[in-house]
């Protein structure tokens, strides 16, 4: 509840398209006949820089789908997913510095970046997570592992990797075909362009909670729900990789994390990599990059506990500004790779039906 009243009370004091406008915080562009809203002012884009490691970032969109009250007075989740000013209800909600920026740029209000690194969606991943599609090849494949999956149903964590959940992906009557991504009316989470994300339904009064590594509630054994548990992708005594809450320790001078399992503990290198029967146990289990996992020296438990905490970001943790040329690299590889596969053979196979058509014609007329 007090999240709720803390969005709609940001709305009042900053999250307003009047605001926007009479602050000239927006630019607007025309993309196919669709009209795109973009906040470019100085803070916002700065912190927007630094979180998707993008310098060529031209704003951060705003949502522009739904009537008033929504477009316009929202980040778009498919870039924001999580941030507690999207304009719908998700496992995890977090106040990142970009909302936080956005404040300052009003240039009303004095601004402490203390919220302890938990907005991890899309970190890190460059300008082509904000050009690219989310699913390339007919939903094969995804540039953006940690944020964005292809297999119904499969356990995934979200990308937080705060609470529990699995692959969003079903059947719409009607699908635009911009996000067609699978070349039929299948698509994932509406909200977010319908691209696939961690998602799971909620339940009752209990809403996503139960799902949260922080609040929520044991499924598994030897899984931990604590304020230091965080999920993780697992076949460590299941049948089946599923999303399980683990106690997790951070090692700021090897930039390496601990998983306690147990009475065991599963040491993840750094990096992204899948362990097998680690440390004697039996199974899998998905290691993601620590700078992931580790964004803070103190943790925080939600948007509100790192206020009192007054929690520091780590300024040796691997970010853009540490890690500049490699993550650029990776970005320029990415921004490379075709995502229009999928249009082009929708166009082809159209050429192709009418080219068919045309011969059955001349067929039918010799014929005759």
């Amino acid at each position: 509840m007090k999240t709720l009243l803390f969005h709609e009370f940001s709305h009042v004091l900053a999250f307003h398209p009047k605001l926007f406008k009479i602050l000239n915080l927006t630019t607007t562009e025309n993309i196919d006949g669709q009209q795109y809203t973009y906040i470019n002012s100085p803070k916002v884009l700065e912190k927007a820089k630094l979180h998707f490691g993008c310098d060529n970032i031209k704003g951060v969109q705003l949502e522009n789908d739904g009537g008033d009250g929504t477009a316009g007075s929202h980040w778009d989740s498919r870039y924001m997913l999580g941030d507690y000013m999207m304009a719908t209800d998700y496992l995890d909600v977090v106040l990142s510095d970009i909302s936080l920026a956005l404040f300052e740029d009003t240039g009303f209000y004095q601004v402490n970046y203390y919220t302890g690194g938990l907005f991890r969606f899309g970190k890190n991943q460059g300008c082509a997570f904000l050009e690219k599609k989310c699913l390339y090849n007919q939903g094969k494949n995804t540039m953006f592992p940690n944020d964005f999956c292809n297999e119904r149903g499969k356990s995934f964590c979200s990308s937080s990797h705060l609470s529990k959940g699995s692959c969003i992906i079903k059947n719409y009557s009607s699908i635009s075909e911009r996000y067609r991504y699978f070349g039929d009316k299948h698509g994932g989470f509406s909200h977010a362009d319908y691209c696939p994300v961690s998602y799971t339904n909620p339940t009752g009064n209990n809403y996503y909670f139960p799902y949260n590594c922080r609040y929520g509630i044991s499924e598994y054994e030897e899984e931990k729900i604590n304020e230091d548990s965080l999920c993780f992708e697992s076949s460590i005594n299941n049948s089946g990789m599923k999303s399980v809450c683990y106690k997790t320790e951070c090692n700021q001078s090897s930039k390496t994390f601990s998983l306690y399992i147990g009475s065991k503990i599963v040491t993840c290198p750094g990096k992204e990599v899948v362990l097998y029967n680690p440390n004697g146990l039996n199974g899998q289990i998905k290691c993601p990059d620590y700078n992931l996992i580790c964004t803070s020296q103190t943790w925080c438990n939600d948007i509100f506990d790192c206020i009192d905490k007054k929690s520091q970001a780590d300024l040796y943790t691997y970010d853009y500004n540490f890690n500049k040329t490699k993550l650029q690299e990776k970005d320029a590889v990415n921004l490379l790779i075709d995502d229009s596969i999928l249009i082009l053979e929708e166009k082809s196979s159209i050429i192709s039906l009418n080219l068919n058509l045309i011969i059955l014609l001349f067929l039918l007329l010799i014929n005759f």
